[in-house]
């Protein structure tokens, strides 16, 4: 029994309350050490399975009413030792436009790192209560996520340091291999 991420921070939006730092770390932690987990999964021979979730979003955190943090949804994730890239048909994108990785949107191949980026949205807006990347139709969504356009998280939380700013820059970067080269990392 619980709620998903979503209804937690619509509920705080609506009640114009901000999600402790406290907790909203705990959930990130929760994410980051589930997704570590899936991202170094590995068959019975020893070969890493390359499970990617492709869909981390506030939809596919569930909190339960015990404080359990579950990741859900791995229906559009891959367990294979091909390239994630290859299994998903032409011109096919997976997972939420605000929530995906800029590599994700150009049909770039992408490996884990392209969920790294989506914990970055995903910090950012339980940091903030409001969505990152937010926009007025879905190719100004795309065009942000590519860009890597977002504002500070300290004009929005003026109590966080910039070393906040400096996690998320980099869980953030349009480049992956900028990025934490880790879920366990970030």
């Amino acid at each position: 029994n619980g709620v998903n991420l979503r209804e937690i921070l619509t509920q705080a939006r609506e009640q114009k309350i901000a999600i402790p730092l406290s907790i909203s770390i705990a959930i990130m932690r929760a994410v980051l050490r589930g997704l570590h987990y899936a991202h170094q999964k590995k068959d019975s021979k020893g070969r890493f399975l390359g499970i990617i979730h492709r869909d981390i979003s506030p939809t596919n955190i569930f909190v339960t009413f015990g404080g359990e943090i579950k990741i859900l949804d791995f229906g559009i994730s891959k367990a294979t030792q091909k390239d994630v890239h290859d299994l998903t048909p032409n011109g096919q994108m997976r997972g939420k436009f605000g929530y995906i990785s800029p590599e994700q949107i150009s049909g770039n191949k992408f490996d884990h790192r392209a969920d790294i980026f989506s914990c970055g949205i995903l910090m950012w807006e339980l940091l903030t209560g409001h969505p990152l990347f937010l926009r007025d139709s879905d190719s100004e969504v795309m065009r942000a996520v590519t860009r890597a356009e977002y504002r500070s998280i300290t004009e929005f939380r003026p109590d966080l340091d910039s070393d906040c700013d400096e996690l998320l820059k980099k869980a953030l970067h349009i480049h992956p291999d900028s990025r934490f080269k880790t879920c366990l990392d970030f």
